[in-house]
């Protein structure tokens, strides 16, 4: 497992806010976690061939034939009582689809992940595989439920195709929800980031 210091997101890390309509808030009793943004983080070099294995598998499990790109948003860190409440992604990069979750090797309890699309739902505990991945339409809600213990932490990635392309999303298709419980295709030799 890795560990993170407290320490460190304590002093670089900051209470992530979120969006309502135009307006950015921090409200603890909506969204409770901590953020890096990806200009503080620094990631191997072998991290670019991971996230394009990851981009294959995530058109793979949802059904885009159009090369799909992942921007590297945020890293998110939720420690005892973090949780999200359910919430639809904005759109954050031209041609942008969807969203990819790393859960990166921590040790924690709770903090699953539910994703609803259409009449579909899906829960994954990301405590009990690590590292693991999660991948849904933007049209669709997600959640994180709240930390029992520990930390849990990841890298969340905004993806994208073409904006020539038409976009997909959950309405367009009958299931828009990826999970990849054995990463060991897309995470092997998982190097894990630094922080800048």
């Amino acid at each position: 497992m890795l560990a993170m210091s407290p320490f460190l997101w304590g002093k670089t890390a900051r209470q992530a806010p979120y969006g309502k309509d135009t307006e950015t808030f921090v409200d603890t009793s909506v969204r409770n976690t901590w953020e890096l943004d990806a200009a503080r983080l620094e990631l191997h070099s072998q991290w670019e061939s991971t996230i394009s294995a990851a981009c294959k598998l995530v058109a793979q499990q949802l059904g885009i034939t159009a090369p799909v790109r992942a921007e590297l948003y945020k890293m998110l860190i939720y420690k005892k009582g973090a949780m999200f409440k359910p919430h639809t992604d904005t759109e954050k990069i031209p041609g942008m689809f969807g969203a990819l979750v790393i859960c990166l090797p921590s040790e924690h309890q709770g903090g699953d992940l539910v994703v609803k699309q259409r009449d579909v739902t899906k829960r994954f505990k990301t405590s009990e595989v690590q590292p693991s991945m999660a991948c849904w339409f933007s049209d669709g809600t997600h959640e994180v439920l709240p930390v029992t213990s520990g930390i849990r932490w990841g890298l969340t990635y905004n993806l994208g195709i073409s904006p020539q392309v038409n976009r997909p999303s959950a309405a367009m298709k009958c299931t828009g929800i990826g999970w990849c419980s054995r990463c060991t295709a897309c995470l092997a030799g998982f190097p894990g980031p630094e922080q800048r």
